[in-house]
This record gives C-alpha cells, sequence and structure tokens, in this order.
C-alpha cells in the first residue's frame, strides 16, 4: 500500500511539472494588477501567481450577508456553486466544501472577522504535492447605508500554482461570478 502511495505521488508530481512548463505562457509569466468587478476580467498579481477577485454591491446589511455566509448548513439555499459546507464557522476550524462539480475540498479557515472577512486556504491531498489555494470573502460597508461590497478572491499558491492555475481558472471564475450573483439574489429577495 505504502508503494503504491509513493508511486501515486511520485507521478502526480511529474505530471505536474510536465504541465506546469508546458502551459506557461508569457500572460502567465508577467501581469499587471487591474481592478475587477463582477463583470470583468480577474486581476492578476506577480509572476506565475493568479489572484482571481470579483466584487459586487448587495443592497442589504453586512450583519444579513455576514450571517448567510457563515450559515454553513443552510448553503444549499443559496449558493448554487458550493452548495454544501460542513464545519464549524470559526478560526482554526476545518471546513468540508463540496462544489456542483469538481472535487470535495477541505479548507482550514485562518481569518474570522465578523463581519467583515472569511478565509481559508486548501489542506487537501494536493496541496501537500505543491498546489493550492487561498481564497477571501470580504464585505465593505458602503457610505450611507447603500448595502455592501462583497468581495470573493482566490489566489493559486505553491509551486505547481501555474499548472493548477491551467486546470482550474475557467471553472474558478465562472463559479466566483454564479456564487456572487446567488449571494446578491437571495439578500436582496430577504
Amino acid at each position: 500500500m505504502v508503494t503504491k502511495n509513493w508511486r501515486l505521488g511520485v507521478f502526480i508530481l511529474c505530471v505536474a511539472a510536465s504541465i506546469a512548463n508546458a502551459c506557461k505562457t508569457p500572460e502567465a509569466q508577467t501581469s499587471e494588477v487591474e481592478s475587477a468587478s463582477s463583470t470583468d476580467e480577474p486581476k492578476t498579481k506577480a509572476k506565475g501567481s493568479k489572484q482571481i477577485e470579483y466584487d459586487i454591491v448587495i443592497n442589504g446589511p453586512a450583519e444579513k450577508v455576514w450571517a448567510t455566509l457563515v450559515d454553513f448548513e443552510h448553503y444549499g439555499n443559496w449558493n448554487q456553486w458550493v452548495p454544501r459546507l460542513e464545519g464549524k464557522a470559526e478560526l482554526g476550524a476545518t471546513v468540508k466544501a463540496y462544489a456542483n462539480s469538481g472535487p470535495q475540498l477541505d479548507l482550514k479557515i485562518t481569518s474570522f472577522v465578523a463581519p467583515k472577512e472569511i478565509c481559508w486556504v486548501d489542506v487537501t491531498w494536493f496541496t501537500n504535492f505543491g498546489a493550492g489555494g487561498w481564497r477571501c470573502r470580504r464585505i465593505e460597508e458602503l457610505p450611507n447605508g447603500a448595502g455592501v461590497r462583497f468581495v470573493n478572491h482566490f489566489e493559486y499558491t505553491g509551486v505547481f500554482a501555474s499548472a493548477l492555475e491551467r486546470a482550474t481558472l475557467d471553472f474558478l471564475q465562472k463559479g466566483m461570478q454564479q456564487e456572487n450573483a446567488n449571494l446578491k439574489t437571495y439578500i436582496e429577495k430577504k
């Protein structure tokens, strides 16, 4: 059993290294930081490390948006992209996330600041092989009670971040935009 797992790990590392080298483009090598909204292209930062960030204005109080984000038991009521989260919404907790298409992920909550920010990092098996992601959701109150700006942020991390980016970028972009739109609709209908 150990021999099979070791061989599988080496195979995955070799494939990831091959993909990373074969898939590098000038766009992945260099980029400028740009602002992005829910309809813009994602912003990128740093050589070989893509950051995706979409934001949306939600007409509702920060506390209501926060309560929805940390109510993991009821994610399926509003989130079509990640309809199920299991675990406690608290700093240091490990949460299981189930996307509507894609792998189940284990995530560790690294920031939990009510009602402003919740962040987590991948702690799934593939992060041991040098690729993963860091994700933050931020709620920024707008002046004069005009609602909130909800920011959905993802950053590829690790030695093989470029390979992971090539494999998942389209999925993440569509999912993050869908999640933002779902949250806005849910909050504004309540």
